[in-house]
């Protein structure tokens, strides 16, 4: 049985990495001439049809699928799975962490490649920084393809799945479609935008499992450790914590949301190291709380007034801190919120 598991895996990461090189080598391909003729073609033949077949209840329809990955639509989805889903509630942190490091990645490589977007006065909704890769192609291949993923590791009917994953497919297509219909995006940007994606995303996938793995078969005693062996300690309690916290899941989710409202929103530098700071001191404050809770419940499982003072003022801390972050998220994302339904 042992063995058979350990072929499956091993067939499952070949799968992963041939995908993943295909792919990559596709993106290469295209991006390393997206400021030359060869793909011009494609292109203008792609972004004419789409301009010959627009009609008002079309526009309508696309501009309304390309808001499927909107931020706050993602981050409704994202929370609905974490609060309603208790099977998928163990892929909550992978989620959001999968939608803050795609979003960043595509950021990276826009200002790498600086690409012009179309002219403005095609676009049907309003768009401005560069325009390889699509983003837009990029998050739904990552955060759709994702929830395919841990679609297959349910319990449901394999009919339903097929049903669901082809379902999935059709959105992250449509949502492809809709760059270029709506005439913020080449062709090529959202083809590039599709393959890079799903290099990540299969990258991802392999890094998850091998990091489940690790997890799962870590040593339970505490050893003596080097300075670098310390940083496996440290990662192993952050992991303990989030898997352990509800709380803190909470928390590093809307710190992904942050991420990506970041990057949709273009933050300035200044506002990008204002919520970095912000963010990683919520969380690093409420790991201090939990190893507080911790301790304290080492020291006595009975009522204790000082015991409860002290994890009241930790708690407190973390409140504070929170409320704190609150203000900040809304000083800086409220103006800049009408941008995204433009």
């Amino acid at each position: 049985m042992v063995e058979a598991k350990k072929v499956k895996n091993w067939i499952l990461y070949s799968v992963f990495c041939l995908v993943a090189v295909l792919f990559f080598t596709a993106f290469v391909f295209i991006a390393f001439d997206v400021r030359g003729n060869r793909f011009w073609g494609l292109d203008k033949m792609c972004l004419e049809f789409a301009l010959s077949i627009r009609t008002p209840w079309l526009n309508v329809i696309f501009t309304m699928i390309t808001n499927l990955v909107n931020p706050i639509v993602l981050g409704i989805i994202g929370f609905c799975i974490l609060l309603f889903s208790k099977k998928l509630k163990g892929y909550s942190f992978a989620l959001f962490l999968n939608m803050g490091l795609v979003s960043l990645l595509n950021l990276a490589l826009k200002y790498f490649f600086v690409r012009s977007r179309p002219d403005g006065a095609l676009q049907l909704v309003v768009e401005t920084g560069y325009s390889f890769p699509s983003g837009h192609a990029m998050l739904a291949v990552a955060f759709y393809g994702f929830l395919i993923y841990m679609l297959w590791h349910l319990n449901w009917k394999v009919s339903y799945k097929v049903g669901l994953t082809i379902t999935g497919v059709c959105v992250i297509l449509l949502i492809s479609v809709s760059r270029v219909y709506l005439g913020v995006h080449y062709a090529t940007d959202v083809i590039g935008g599709l393959c890079i994606s799903i290099t990540y995303l299969m990258v991802f996938l392999l890094v998850m499992s091998r990091a489940r793995h690790v997890t799962q078969n870590v040593d339970s005693e505490y050893k003596k450790h080097t300075f670098l062996g310390g940083f496996k300690y440290a990662i192993r309690g952050i992991g303990v914590a989030i898997k352990e916290e509800n709380n803190l899941l909470v928390q590093f989710a809307a710190g992904m949301l942050v991420v990506v409202f970041g990057v949709a929103l273009r933050l300035t530098f200044v506002e990008w190291a204002v919520c970095i700071v912000v963010c990683f001191m919520v969380v690093a404050l409420e790991l201090v709380n939990t190893a507080i809770e911790n301790l304290s419940d080492k020291v006595t499982m009975e009522y204790d007034e000082r015991i409860k003072k002290t994890k009241d003022i930790a708690a407190g801390a973390v409140l504070t801190m929170s409320i704190c972050a609150v203000i900040v998220a809304c000083i800086i994302f409220l103006p800049k919120l009408p941008f995204l339904f433009k």
